[in-house]
């Protein structure tokens, strides 16, 4: 698949997440592709045919974050990315590089990664040097070097095509907040890994958050073994 459709799929996910496959819920588990995680009770606001799932949903979740010093401001969820994971980020192909611009005013640079400057406003962010399959998409403001909105995605490592973003509006400055890109990448995957249950054994699945936060109060340096 070439890159130019894959930067499209990119654009959407963050966008219209109503394009992906709806993510069944039961009995505290949103199952997102090949993988199943525990989110316990959900609030009223999430609907049965939902095509996404947002962290905020859930309410012991919700107060994770508001609790996290990286992801305290943000808007993560869950997608099904409808291809494999992976191939919606990476590095800048030369094809990209020759169809648009990489950015190369300071107000809009971010140390560390490649923008990719699409129209008047979007911006496609690549990490240059990461171990981390993650990529940004920022619109700009009419306010020179602000920003309207930034979406980080990032490809869930544990399954084929499960994916995270990570998305806040007005956020400020593209060299400002591109420094905090990885680690927000970095952090939603840390606590995915703590929810997924998809290789427990109905005996060892949890039976409230209170299962999972006991061994993990913030959702951290929890492990995964991949049996399927």
């Amino acid at each position: 698949m070439s890159k130019i459709i894959l930067t499209a799929l990119f654009a959407v996910s963050h966008f219209m997440p109503s394009l992906a496959s709806a993510l069944p819920y039961n009995n505290g588990i949103v199952t997102v592709g090949d993988r199943e995680f525990f989110v316990g009770e959900l609030t009223d606001s999430y609907a049965e045919n939902a095509r996404s799932f947002n962290f905020r949903h859930a309410p012991w979740l919700e107060e994770v974050l508001d609790n996290d010093p990286v992801l305290f401001n943000q808007d993560v969820r869950f997608f099904l990315a409808g291809v494999p994971a992976p191939d919606l980020v990476g590095d800048v192909s030369s094809r990209l590089r020759e169809q648009d611009r990489l950015e190369d005013d300071p107000l809009y640079m971010a140390p560390g990664h490649d923008v990719v400057v699409r129209g008047l406003s979007d911006m496609y962010i690549y990490p240059t040097n990461s171990s981390v399959k993650y990529s940004v998409f920022c619109t700009r403001s009419l306010e020179p070097g602000e920003l309207n909105l930034c979406s980080i995605l990032v490809a869930y490592p544990y399954g084929t095509d499960v994916a995270l973003t990570a998305r806040k509006y007005f956020p400020g400055q593209l060299p400002t907040v591109s420094q905090d890109f990885e680690a927000i990448a970095v952090r939603m995957i840390e606590i995915a890994v703590c929810m997924d249950v998809t290789d427990q054994n109905d005996a060892e699945r949890p039976l409230s958050e209170a299962n999972i936060l006991e061994g993990s109060p913030d959702l951290s340096e929890c492990s995964i073994l991949i049996t399927s």
